[in-house]
């Protein structure tokens, strides 16, 4: 009996070994030619776009350089910006001074300030969905956009003009720039479509004041407590 057990090992061990070894070239076969170039194809593809995306996040850098002749200006505008990137503006008047601050805006703050007008507009769930339901709810209750109405009528004549060439000069940069911030990519309304924006008017700078009014006096109550101990 002992014999046969032993030979019987001895004729079956070499097989079971076969086998295993077979059993890995076709594991390793599966991988080398199916499983191994699936996941090389994603991450070409995955670093393919994060390249162009990041390629195309440089193209959007808006030159600072450049020059235009804009009719109705009372002299020249300068926007020369120093080692950090911050502008310093020189104008030969108050309003000219304000239409260079209006396209500085834009070359810089574009994204922050549509993105303000439209949550001050009650027009967010229109860019992030469901998610700006609740805040475009709160802000059409509120009244924003009639607040804003009202405090562009209230204003006098004079700050009225001096916001309406604001707001020429941050129209200039959306009408004669071409690059728009990468943040533009995500609010379009379709795949890889870059958001349009629409001209800005006086009342969108009333809106955006009153917003951001309303969001630094949310710590009303913490700022009180604080001025009581202090």
């Amino acid at each position: 009996v002992t014999a046969v057990i032993i030979t019987a090992c001895f004729t079956t061990l070499p097989t079971a070994s076969l086998s295993g070894r077979t059993c890995c070239s076709k594991i390793l076969r599966i991988l080398s030619l199916h499983v191994v170039p699936f996941f090389g194809l994603i991450i070409g593809i995955a670093g393919s776009i994060i390249a162009l995306y990041f390629s195309w996040m440089a193209y959007q850098q808006p030159d600072m350089n450049k020059s235009f002749n804009v009719p109705g200006l009372d002299g020249p505008v300068s926007i020369r910006r120093d080692v950090n990137g911050l502008p310093h503006i020189s104008a030969a008047s108050h309003r000219d001074a304000l239409f260079g601050q209006g396209l500085a805006h834009g070359q810089d703050r574009l994204w922050q300030i549509e993105f303000q007008r439209l949550v001050g507009k009650g027009r967010l769930s229109e860019f992030v969905g469901s998610a700006g339901s609740t805040m475009d709810k709160q802000i059409r209750t509120l009244g924003f956009p009639a607040g804003a109405q009202r405090m562009c009528s209230n204003a006098s004549p004079e700050s009225q003009a001096l916001a309406q060439r604001y707001v020429d000069g941050l129209n200039f940069y959306v009408n004669n720039y071409k690059e728009r911030p990468a943040e533009f990519l995500f609010m379009g309304k379709g795949l890889l479509e870059i958001h349009t924006v629409e001209p800005f008017e006086v009342m969108d700078c009333c809106l955006i004041a009153m917003l951001l009014m309303w969001q630094m006096g949310a710590n009303v109550p913490t700022e009180i407590k604080r001025f009581k101990v202090f």
